[in-house]
């Protein structure tokens, strides 16, 4: 069965989309810890880039679908 011409997600494409926001989610927010409470500010900035890479990539995986 279809909703507006597109096919329905099946139980195991759920899921894998719905761990992988998990993991993104999880990944996103350890970083953003790691950048708050990182004592040497060397890494400040890698955290940061880290921090826009994984969001630009969640980004346009979602706007994929």
């Amino acid at each position: 069965m279809s909703t507006h011409g597109q096919p329905r997600l099946t139980a195991s494409e759920l899921a894998t989309l719905w761990n992988t926001y998990i993991a993104d989610t999880m990944g996103k927010c350890m970083l953003l810890h790691f950048k708050n409470t990182v004592e040497d500010k060397k890494y400040t900035n890698l955290h940061s880039r880290s921090l826009a890479r994984r969001s630009a990539i969640f980004v346009f995986t979602v706007n994929e679908l």
